[in-house]
Formats: structure tokens, sequence, C-alpha cells
């Protein structure tokens, strides 16, 4: 949804989520950023994360920001293998990597 390369991107893709005790495919809303461009946009000095926001009505919003110097095709096929991956994904904050 977004012109690549970029420091921002969004994403709509179909993936899984647990729910009631099954694991489903869901609409994720996914916004990516660098970890450089999250820092000078929101004032933080966050390390890497994913972050579930609200999952009762679809799409769901995810946001990601990762250490890499800009978002091309190979970083968001890497970011939605990881965030396939997860097991259990649930709202909230997920931080991860050395602070910097």
């Amino acid at each position: 949804m977004s012109p690549l390369p970029a420091d921002q991107a969004s994403i709509r893709f179909m993936g899984p989520h647990w729910q009631r005790g099954r694991r489903q495919q869901v609409l994720w809303n996914l916004t990516l950023y660098t970890l450089q461009h999250y820092r000078k946009v929101h004032a933080n000095d966050t390390n890497a994360f994913i972050e579930i926001g609200n999952t009762e009505t679809e799409p769901y919003d995810i946001t990601v920001a990762l250490p890499v110097r800009q978002i091309d095709l190979p970083v968001i096929r890497k970011t939605l293998i990881m965030i396939r991956g997860y097991k259990r994904l649930r709202p909230g904050r997920h931080e991860f990597g050395a602070t910097h």
C-alpha cells in the first residue's frame, strides 16, 4: 500500500491470530517503520518491537519497528514471516533487541 523503498510502509495482509483458543486467519493492517524513523517521529528511544492493537474487529492493527536502513520488499517479506511465526500474538507491545 506504500511506495518503496521508504522509512515507513503500510501493508495489509492475511495472517494468523489466536482467538478463544483457536488459530484463525485474520486481516492485519501493518505499519512498518525503520527503528530510526520511529524514534525520530515519536521522540522515543525504544528497542525494536511488535505492537498489537485492539483485536476486537478486523482489520487488526499491528505496528513493527525494526533496526533496518530502509523498508523494501525483502524487509517486508521477512517481517511477514516473523509475524506469522510468532506463537499466540497478544495485544500489547513486545520489545526485542538491545538498547542503544
